[in-house]
């Protein structure tokens, strides 16, 4: 099926269709103060392009699209902790579970006109693993989970319902229900609230909201294996512990027709065959003789 462009559903149900060739490819600090910012504060956003996902509930590869894997699918979630009273993260997902691989990043954010920069969020990378913790493979899926921090967790003043205390999101929203819609009496609140007075008061940000962006990464390229001889211009071998270049010489053919050095401890030695140079070469000029007797010229 051909690409159509990315289709964009909008909060007032419109639907903005972009062309082949757009990405969400948002920067750190542009995905804190855009979108996870105004999240934190129930604050509709002006498009739908990052989904509400309990990330708890699935394994990554059953939310990210194939055409997004490579680059990375955004979702919004919430942090969960392990048990009551703890700080830690619960990072159970789906037939597996989610761990740390390296620090936090710092996200820092420079406002119009302001002369320094403000941390704004904090970034940490998550690599998936499959199965229970002892007996868990570590897969190719991995998470950049951003969080707000600093600056980014201050009281920010916003425009409520009197009877609001500040934590429940505006109107229209979804955890705004009282109760049952069946529910009579649970209307009539709803109007009471509706009709109150607007205030300007300050409000927390709800800091469990978080942004993640899960992806698949990519697979190591094969070892490129060198055959040992090519044609008749020389030898080249590569050691089995090509790790360290210490545990063996690395041989390497002189495209360049170079002069090669006669230093055994050298890893970027390489071995000439006499027999391919030309009479007149540069490799053949001088006396003729060969000083050490293994076919090979000292470097100038």
């Amino acid at each position: 099926m051909a690409n159509t462009g990315l289709s964009i559903p909008m909060v007032n149900g419109a639907t903005i269709h972009l062309l082949p060739g757009f990405r969400f490819r948002p920067t750190d600090d542009e995905l804190v103060i855009k979108y996870l910012y105004p999240r934190a504060f129930h604050v509709p956003l002006p498009c739908a392009i990052i989904t509400d996902v309990d990330i708890h509930h699935h394994n990554p590869w059953d939310i990210v699209p194939v055409a997004e894997r490579e680059k990375g699918k955004h979702f919004f979630t919430r942090k969960e902790v392990k048990y009551p009273g703890s700080r830690r993260s619960n990072r159970v997902a789906g037939n597996g579970f989610w761990r740390a691989a390296g620090s936090e990043v710092p996200i820092y954010y420079k406002p119009e006109g302001a002369a320094n920069d403000m941390l704004v969020g904090m970034r940490r990378t998550l690599v998936f693993h499959y199965g229970k913790s002892r007996s868990a493979e570590r897969t190719e899926w991995a998470m950049h989970e951003f969080q707000l921090a600093g600056a980014g967790l201050l009281p920010h003043p916003m425009m409520r319902h009197a009877t609001s205390n500040g934590s429940e999101p505006p109107c229209g929203c979804l955890e705004a229900t009282i109760a049952k819609k069946s529910d009579g009496l649970s209307a009539t609140l709803r109007a009471k609230r509706d009709s109150a007075p607007l205030m300007r008061i300050m409000v927390e940000p709800d800091s469990s909201w978080v942004i993640c962006c899960i992806y698949k990464k990519r697979q190591r390229a094969p070892p490129v294996v060198i055959p040992p001889v090519i044609g008749d211009v020389g030898e080249a071998i590569i050691p089995h512990a090509i790790g360290d270049a210490r545990e063996g010489q690395l041989h390497f053919i002189d495209f360049l027709g170079q002069p090669a050095r006669n230093d055994p401890s050298s890893p970027h030695s390489c071995t000439i065959d006499p027999s391919s140079l030309e009479e007149g070469s540069d490799e053949s000029a001088g006396d003729g003789e060969d000083k050490d007797g293994d076919g090979m010229n000292e470097a100038n």
